[in-house]
């Protein structure tokens, strides 16, 4: 009797009265106008209220991804204060190799006891194409196929460069 949204089919409940009266014809018509006009604003409904949904989850997705960045910036990096995860981050962005290289230089520079590590980990967290290579300088590439070969041109595998950058303190 009911259908999936909690209401009833109204032919069912309601079945019009005999075709051959005249008040039979118009109350067939008025019920069957009436359960298409119930049609069409169900269909409505369900359209915006999954549009709602959507939206809805993207906008939680957006929190969830928020939430996991903050708690992982809170007491993860124990060398980096929250600004300087900031200006990493936000250089980053901007997908220029100068840019992060200043920023990254910058770091170094104002905290001697930070490793070249603790700031390519803040990458690897945010999800960042950005990698730091240790050797012969620190240099910074975008992409993990830059990545794996400037390693492969020195001969260097991820883990000897991950070690490369934890020995490594401040300015180099």
């Amino acid at each position: 009797m009911a259908d999936k949204i909690g209401a009833a089919d109204c032919r069912k409940i309601a079945p019009p009265a005999r075709r051959d009266m005249p008040e039979g014809n118009a109350a067939g018509a008025v019920v069957a106008l009436s359960f298409q006009t119930f049609l069409s604003q169900s269909a409505k409904a369900a359209v915006e209220a999954k549009a709602e949904t959507r939206d809805h989850g993207q906008a939680a997705a957006t929190r969830r991804r928020q939430r996991v960045l903050t708690s992982s910036l809170n007491g993860c990096y124990p060398m980096l204060d929250l600004a300087q995860v900031r200006t990493l981050l936000l250089a980053e962005r901007s997908r220029d190799v100068g840019v992060l290289t200043e920023a990254v230089d910058a770091v170094l520079a104002t905290s001697p006891e930070v490793s070249p590590l603790d700031i390519e980990m803040v990458f690897r967290d945010a999800g960042s194409p950005a990698y730091l290579i240790s050797k012969p300088e620190l240099t910074i590439v975008f992409g993990m196929p830059a990545w794996r070969s400037a390693l492969d041109r020195l001969g260097m595998s991820p883990q000897e460069n991950r070690y490369a950058l934890a020995v490594t303190t401040g300015h180099s």
